[in-house]
């Protein structure tokens, strides 16, 4: 099977917890045009991960699971925390089933990654940026 595409997402945050929240909001406009916003039924998991890009990428992961039974996600947060064997988050995002409608045209997604990308840097100790691949 012939691969399709790829879209590289660059998020940026203060902190682990922003930057997190700004891969989950970035995901999310790019599955549709018109996420759901904070009047929508919340969401909520937690995860851990050995190190923080990991930690990212599995929070997305999650996140195209809940497009893959319908429904879109939006307005996400997350707070995250360091453990002994390494990170922790619990992430908060909005839910609602998938209306063309309302949400506009629906990208599928396959999975995010990190393989051949992956710049997980910082600027100043409070201030992060992540590539993440997107594969669709």
């Amino acid at each position: 099977m012939p691969h399709t595409a790829d879209i590289l997402l660059r998020a940026e945050g203060d902190g682990a917890s922003e930057l997190l929240a700004a891969a989950a909001d970035g995901l999310c406009a790019l599955v549709v045009e018109r996420p759901p916003g904070a009047s929508s039924p919340e969401h909520r998991f937690s995860l851990d991960a050995p190190d923080l890009r990991s930690l990212v990428i599995a929070a997305l992961n999650e996140l195209l699971l809940l497009t893959s039974d319908g429904l879109v996600t939006g307005c996400c947060s997350a707070t995250v925390s360091r453990t002994g064997s390494g990170y922790a988050a619990e992430v908060r995002c909005h839910v609602e089933p998938y209306r063309r409608e309302i949400h506009g045209d629906r990208r599928e997604i396959k999975a995010a990654t990190y393989h051949d990308v992956g710049d997980l840097s910082g600027a100043s100790p409070s201030s992060w940026r992540m590539d993440i691949l997107i594969d669709l």
